[in-house]
Parts: C-alpha cells; structure tokens; sequence
C-alpha cells in the first residue's frame, strides 16, 4: 500500500513523469523528472543529461603551484603538417595550458603538457575525439607510460 501513497504524491506533480537511468563507464545516474507536458519532460531530460556529461568532462582547474607536468609521446608525426596539426590540437583542449615538443625520433614526437586539470581529465578529453587514439597492446590495454598515435 505505500508503493500507491508514494504514486498519489507524484501525481501532485505534474501530468507526466520519466525515469531515467545514465550509465557510462562506472559512473550511474538516474533520477525522476515530473513536468505538465511531454516537450517540458523533454528539455527537463536534455538539462540532466547536460548536467551529468559536464560532471563525466568538466575539468576543474588545479592552482598553478599544483599544476602537473607529464610527458606524452604521439606516433605518426612524420611531418611538418602533422606536428602543427597535433601541437593545436593539444593546446586546444582545456585541460592542457601548454604543450611542447621536447624530442623527435623519426615519426614519434614526444610532448611535455603542462595541465590545467588531472591525468584523468586528460584522457578523459582525448576520448571525446579520435585524433589521438592511446597505443594498445594485442589485449587491447593501454601500453605503459602515456603512448598515443595521431590520426589527422
């Protein structure tokens, strides 16, 4: 009987109402909206949804005297194009303030990042895109250390 005490309380509400469920990764979400018609539900759905992708890749910034600095090494920059191409890129994500090429050994160009964010911030940005791609190993595990391949 108090499952129906609790529906006869929604119902005070609004008209309508959706159950949702995000899942992604590890991470689970879910909730009720209640809304007086099924457009309101709707955009009600989209601000949720908006809210939880911005908890999943919001970067939070570090203060700069805790800011980190880690080396990554990019395969597949073999030219003068791919290396503007990929510094841009980097320097365009909001996680990293600055990234520099530090060494370049035949098509393998290694960068020093200087982020704004945490590690997980950063490779959680690179999975948004597929210009970057982590090198994995016949498992399909990341190989050690921070080893990506670019694709222009």
């Amino acid at each position: 009987m108090d499952e129906f005490a609790e529906y006869a309380k929604r119902t005070k509400e609004g008209d309508y109402a959706l159950d949702w469920v995000f899942i992604g990764g590890s991470e689970v979400s879910q909730g009720s909206i209640y809304g007086e018609s099924p457009e309101g539900l709707a955009k009600q759905l989209v601000d949720s949804y908006s809210n939880y992708l911005s908890s999943l890749y919001a970067v939070v910034g570090v203060e700069e005297s805790a800011r980190k600095i880690m080396t990554i090494s990019i395969a597949n920059i073999g030219s003068i194009a791919n290396y503007a191409s990929a510094k841009e890129y980097l320097n365009s994500l909001s996680v990293i303030e600055d990234a520099t090429l530090t060494a370049q050994a035949g098509t393998v160009a290694t960068f020093s990042l200087t982020l704004v964010g945490t590690v997980d911030d950063l490779l959680n940005s690179l999975q948004l895109e597929t210009k970057l791609r982590l090198v994995t190993d016949a498992n399909g595990e990341a190989v050690d250390g921070y080893s990506f391949y670019w694709s222009n």
